[in-house]
C-alpha cells in the first residue's frame, strides 16, 4: 500500500508485458500472424497476458497467489468436503522479524490500484479479490467498483468478510 509498490507493480508487469508482445510478434514473423489480427500486424496471439485465479495453485504450491497481499499470517481454509487446512505465510520465519501487511490492513482503494497498474498491461483481466471488513456499507462497495471503473480494471470481485454464514479462508 505504497506509491513505491504501485510503480514497482506497474514495472514489473510492463516488462513481462513487453516480452510477451516480443515473443508474439517474433512468432509470427516466423510462423505468421494471428488470423484475426489485421493488415500490417505480425503479432502471432490474440492475447499474450492474463493474471488468472491461483488459489488452488499457490496452495499446492506454498506460495501467495498472483497480486494478492497474504490474507492473514496465519489462516483457516475451509475446503468444499468441510476439511479445516491451518496455513500461514510459508516463509515467515525467513523475514527477519518484518511483518507484511495482509489483505484486510490494506484499504481497499490500495487493492483496486495495485489491481489497475497490473491491468494496464495485462491484455485479459486481472483475477484480484479487494478484501473490505464487515463493517463495510453499500456505499463503500459502489465506490470500490467506481474505483475500478476509473481506473480501467475490467473486472474486480469484492469479498465483505462475514458476508456468508461459512467462508473459505477465515482469520484464527
Amino acid at each position: 500500500d505504497t506509491e513505491e509498490a504501485l510503480r514497482f507493480g506497474d514495472q514489473l508487469m510492463g516488462f513481462i508485458d513487453g516480452v510477451a508482445a516480443e515473443e508474439s510478434w517474433s512468432l509470427g514473423a516466423e510462423k505468421g500472424a494471428y488470423p484475426a489480427a489485421g493488415p500490417g500486424v505480425m503479432h502471432r496471439n490474440a492475447t499474450r497476458t492474463c493474471i488468472a485465479p491461483t488459489g488452488s495453485i499457490a496452495l499446492l504450491a506454498g506460495c501467495s497467489s498472483g497480486i494478492e497481499p497474504h490474507y492473514a499470517l496465519t489462516w483457516t481454509r475451509t475446503m468444499g468436503d468441510g476439511t479445516q487446512l491451518e496455513e500461514r505465510i510459508p516463509v515467515v520465519e525467513q523475514l527477519e522479524g518484518f511483518t507484511p501487511k495482509t489483505a484486510m490492513e490494506i484499504d481497499p482503494s490500495w487493492h483496486i490500484r495495485m489491481q489497475a497498474a497490473f491491468q494496464r498491461h495485462t491484455d485479459l483481466a486481472v483475477s484480484k479479490t479487494i478484501n473490505m471488513p464487515n463493517v463495510a456499507k453499500e456505499e463503500d462497495i459502489a465506490s470500490a467498483y467506481m474505483l475500478m471503473w476509473k481506473l480501467g480494471c475490467k473486472g474486480g470481485t469484492i469479498y465483505r468478510d462475514g458476508c456468508r454464514e461459512s467462508q473459505v479462508l477465515q482469520t484464527q
